[in-house]
């Protein structure tokens, strides 16, 4: 066991490089100065939301009218396919 051991006796101990604590110090003082107001992160959500709104409305209503097209040509009995053979 104390030969297992012995290369733990070899481990020195490791020193931080100077200024290294300003140096974090400075990125976070560089981050909070950099970062977006929240007026700006609220407008974009609600834009997203609202072009999702748009595009789900879009959908339905194109729904709507695929549905009263398909409505309309079974009531006609018009031909839904272009085979001559059925």
């Amino acid at each position: 066991m104390k030969k297992e051991l012995h290369y733990l006796d070899q481990i020195n101990r490791v020193e931080a490089p100077p200024y290294l604590f300003t140096r974090i110090q400075q990125r976070i003082i560089h981050l909070r100065e950099n970062r977006r107001h929240p007026v700006w992160a609220w407008s974009v959500s609600l834009s997203f939301v609202a072009l999702l709104t748009l595009n789900a409305l879009v959908f339905l209503q194109s729904q709507k009218i695929n549905g009263t097209l398909d409505t309309l040509v079974e009531t006609m009995h018009l031909a839904t396919s272009n085979s001559l053979y059925e």
